[in-house]
């Protein structure tokens, strides 16, 4: 009995050594995995007059399994025009040029910027952004406080910028990226005719085609999982956004709190860059302003719309004010695997109708009342018109209502020009002149911002300021 009791106790004492040395040998692992671990980044924790734009902003409303996963915190780089290319980015040493600043970026990390103007490195007015990155401009000169409206970041662009590409600033094929509080005024850059109507600061903005003005767009976004917010596009001579949404990206395209005045082409261009058996993605606009926009050539005859709709999107636009569009206030004619929520928005003066579309291969122009007969439209409410007049130039606005175009065209094979084109096998071509009233003509951009919180809940809302 004592042996087998002795024979017992060996045993234990052998299963608890066993037990310890296996845990022990654990616990070795798990230290030596430890070490190996990358230490966990260190960020700074904005002090209070350091506040994050991005947290003081007012939530989209998110159901609960739309929710976004939490995002990295990067850190805090700085820009004022007091900076320089060989500061280091901080509040005490800012960069001087935005494009600095996001070349030396990670990703997550935000921009904040004073105001000013910014025009890129050598003035050549091209920033490119390839990564998760968040701008937040119209700070104060020491960055405690930030108001789009009395304290501006201005992107411009020189009258003779050395850039050749087509927009100013071009994210490309990058998710979760933030622009928010800059203006983009290319009224410089663009060429217009010396005779200015009276009360308007500038005549007519020549086109490439006659030899002026560059064609370009303030914003080109390729990617998905972007916002757009509380931004002045005005003076844009080749569209104000441009969208190229990345379908196999999750998240959705968000334009928000934005005014476009006085943009050629469109305000917004929304276009879907399709992948095979992807679920369409939301591009959602809401609650921003378009006032003044124009065709691609001076008889208006092509876009001049506000919003350009394209196939393959779950488009939800709502809360927004569209006025005095040469073209629809909407245009949405190839409608394929899209649907369409167009909700509470204000319609003013556009010069074509509501919504320019294809009922039967037939172009139409009709109200939006009308559109919710196509059974494409998932929601179409309390939409009206203005009863109150906007706070815009008047005599823009004079001009712009009688505005013309003649255009006088004449054909002569024989003259000396068509004679060279036909020896050297090109078609021959007319001559004419154009006889423009108005078109394009820069606004003032010191008055675009009135157009904020013009109309209560609708339209661009004065921005959140801290």
């Amino acid at each position: 009995m004592k042996t087998t009791s002795l024979t017992l106790s060996i045993l234990w004492i052998v299963i608890c050594m066993g037990v310890s040395l296996n845990t022990t040998a654990q616990i070795g692992k798990l230290k030596d995995l430890k070490k190996e671990l990358p230490k966990p980044a260190t960020t700074k924790t904005p002090a209070n007059n350091e506040q994050n734009p991005a947290q003081s902003q007012k939530a989209t409303e998110a159901k609960p399994e739309e929710t976004a996963a939490v995002k990295p915190e990067g850190k805090i780089i700085y820009v004022a025009p007091t900076g320089s290319a060989r500061n280091t980015g901080t509040k005490e040493s800012p960069y001087k040029e935005l494009d600095k600043a996001i070349n030396e970026a990670s990703d997550y990390d935000k921009i904040y910027i004073t105001e000013g103007v910014y025009s890129g490195s050598f003035e050549v007015g091209y920033f490119e952004i390839k990564k998760p990155v968040e701008i937040y401009g119209s700070f104060n000169s020491d960055f405690t406080k930030r108001d789009p409206i009395a304290t501006p970041t201005v992107i411009k662009t020189k009258p003779k910028s050395g850039s050749g590409k087509q927009t100013i600033i071009y994210i490309t094929e990058a998710k979760d990226v933030i622009i928010d509080g800059l203006t983009i005024d290319m009224g410089e850059q663009n060429n217009y005719d010396k005779n200015a109507p009276d009360g308007v600061e500038t005549g007519y903005m020549t086109l490439t085609n006659t030899g002026g003005t560059p064609q370009r767009s303030a914003i080109r976004v390729v990617g998905n999982s972007i916002t757009i917010r509380n931004n002045t596009f005005v003076n844009i001579s080749y569209g104000g956004i441009s969208i190229g949404q990345r379908m196999n990206i999750p998240g959705k395209i968000l334009i928000e709190n934005n005014l476009f005045v006085n943009v050629a082409h469109s305000g917004i261009d929304c276009g879907v860059l399709t992948s095979p058996n992807q679920e369409a993605k939301e591009i959602e606009i809401k609650n921003n302003t378009f006032a003044f926009t124009y065709g691609t050539t001076f008889l208006n005859d092509n876009l001049g719309c506000a919003i350009w709709l394209k196939p393959n999107a779950k488009y939800n636009i709502h809360n927004n004010i569209f006025a005095y569009a040469s073209d629809a206030a909407i245009r949405f004619l190839d409608y394929k695997g899209a649907t369409l929520a167009l909700d509470n928005n204000i319609f003013v003066n556009n010069r074509q109708n509501d919504v320019h579309t294809s009922i039967q291969n037939k172009r139409v122009y009709i109200t939006v009342e009308d559109f919710g007969e196509v059974d494409f439209v998932s929601s179409l409410e309390g939409n009206k018109r203005l009863v109150q007049k906007l706070p815009v130039n008047q005599a823009y606005l004079g001009e712009f209502i009688n505005m013309a175009a003649e255009v006088a065209m004449q054909f002569d094979p024989n003259s000396d020009w068509n004679q060279v084109r036909s020896i050297l096998g090109l078609p021959q071509q007319a001559s004419g002149k154009a006889k423009i009233s108005f078109f394009a003509n820069r606004y003032p951009t010191s008055e675009t911002y009135k157009l904020f919180g013009a109309v209560q809940q609708v339209g661009a809302q004065t921005p959140i300021t801290k």
